[in-house]
């Protein structure tokens, strides 16, 4: 009796994505990953300050820009192009470094694709997206996701033009470097990582490198010289106190979340018992790349802070995210063990989590910023014609005032009676406004007052008291205290 023969099964093999495929992919999903609930927590000040900035026109914008916040140009002028299609809400604005994370995402994947190894590099872009600080700059209106694309494009630029040896990409190097510093002047640090990647791995490309860098800087003299001038706008990180090992070693990168932090650390540590394997496997160049990408822009600015400080804030070193990134990337798929790589990285989504949620909450910005609280409520409860008091001293990012610059729509109809006249034409985010006792309160029948809610507001209460006002219970939000007076019947 002869055997029966089964047929033989043919199986096409799984083919790994294309680079572009695999890049567009990790993009998209860093995107919408950062893009959710970003709507949710209040503008805080800087934001505000992005805002302000980018609803001026053109001349007026270049005109506040010879006063104050040079540095800040770029992102401004493109932030000014983003509102006029798609609107100045919170959701809008912040959209921009939503779109800007999942740009730089893509190019993540692309580095790990120019070294020869795109599934560190998918890897890497994956990581990138979950960690903390690239989840704080995503839902935030300012510079620093779309900083840090650029950053990251500047890199795939410089790999590919050591390795090509062609002109036209060392000049695509330059005008990147060049535009992340116009977006963010701290990104020329960058420059240090890309010399220990040259001189390690390209040293015969060191002359063509430093002639693209001294291009790069030819570019920005207008910005280092504007940025001197300036200089004393920064000035107010002094007041933060000195640089902690837990801003060095821990916020750069995971921003609050030690656990992400404390997970980074037994992955690294056990990949550097593992050095060998994972160098053979995976060649020196992303090994050598994150490991300057992720500290060397940390060290050199604490080192500036420490020679001619204050400089030195953790949020200043979002662009360094990537390189941790890179280094996680390395050190998961070193692992030895059956899908642990998978393992690894749904553990890192998992620790990642309450810091994600965290930053989406309503007080999530400013050390607790209810600006849009504050907008809200007189918006559902005041009507057209009643008056406005909101505080407009004390330190500059607790300032009630600040709702009327960011949530212009909410005070519709109402008369601000403090207000004078904008300080935006003299270089100063602040309004000009008059003291309680300097304002005609003779027509006004309802007036609405918010004061920071640890502020003493009886200068306020004793001059509408005078002027024959009675107040109602007041309301307090997180920190502001909403009071409604109205006038005593005669």
């Amino acid at each position: 009796m002869s055997a029966v023969v089964s047929p033989r099964v043919h199986r096409t093999p799984i083919r790994p994505p294309r680079p572009a495929v695999a890049a567009v992919v990790t993009g998209s999903a860093a995107a919408v990953l950062a893009a959710g609930g970003s709507q949710v927590p209040s503008y805080w000040a800087d934001e505000i300050a992005s805002v302000q900035a980018a609803r001026l026109t053109p001349v007026a914008l270049w005109g506040f820009i010879q006063h104050k916040d040079g540095v800040h140009a770029l992102y401004d002028a493109l932030l000014h192009v983003w509102v006029l299609v798609a609107g100045d809400s919170p959701f809008a604005t912040r959209l921009l470094s939503a779109l800007a994370v999942g740009l730089a995402a893509a190019g993540v994947v692309a580095v790990g694709a120019v070294c020869g190894r795109l599934k560190v590099g998918v890897w890497a872009g994956v990581i990138f997206a979950l960690l903390p600080r690239t989840t704080f700059m995503g839902a935030e209106a300012r510079s620093y996701a779309l900083a840090t694309a650029i950053v990251v494009w500047g890199v795939v630029a410089l790999v590919v033009a050591s390795r090509r040896r062609t002109t036209w990409w060392w000049a695509l190097y330059a005008a990147l470097v060049a535009v992340g510093a116009y977006l963010f002047l701290d990104t020329l640090l960058m420059c240090l990582v890309h010399l220990v990647f040259v001189v390690a791995e390209r040293r015969g490309m060191l002359r063509r490198w430093l002639l693209a860098v001294a291009g790069a800087v030819v570019a920005t003299a207008p910005l280092l010289a504007l940025a001197s001038r300036q200089r004393a706008q920064i000035a107010w990180i002094s007041a933060e106190g000195a640089v902690t090992p837990w801003m060095l070693f821990v916020e750069p990168w995971f921003e609050s979340s030690l656990p992400a932090a404390v997970l980074a650390l037994v992955l690294l540590v056990m990949a550097t018992a593992r050095w060998r394997t994972i160098v053979a496997r995976t060649g020196t160049s992303l090994v050598i790349l994150g490991l300057a990408w992720a500290f060397v822009p940390s060290a050199a600015l604490w080192a500036a802070d420490a020679m001619a400080g204050p400089l030195y804030l953790a949020r200043y070193l979002s662009f360094a995210a990537p390189g941790m990134a890179l280094l996680l990337a390395v050190a998961i798929t070193g692992l030895p063990w059956h899908r642990s790589g998978l393992a690894a990285a749904a553990v890192l989504a998992i620790v990642c989590a309450p810091t994600y949620l965290a930053q989406r909450t309503p007080y999530a910005k400013g050390g607790g910023s209810d600006l849009a609280q504050l907008a809200g409520y007189i918006h559902d409860h005041a009507s057209p014609g009643d008056a406005v008091f909101l505080a407009n001293d004390g330190p500059f990012t607790l300032r009630p005032r600040l709702a009327i610059d960011g949530y212009p729509g909410s005070f519709r109809g109402l008369d601000d009676v403090a207000f004078v006249r904008s300080g935006m034409s003299t270089g100063v985010f602040t309004d000009v406004t008059r003291a309680p006792g300097d304002i005609d309160w003779t027509d006004v029948r309802t007036v609405w007052v918010a004061t920071d809610i640890a502020d003493d507001d009886e200068g306020i209460a004793r001059t509408l008291t005078q002027a024959g006002f009675a107040p109602d219970a007041p309301h307090a939000l997180h920190r502001t205290t909403v009071t409604e007076y109205s006038r005593r019947p005669r």
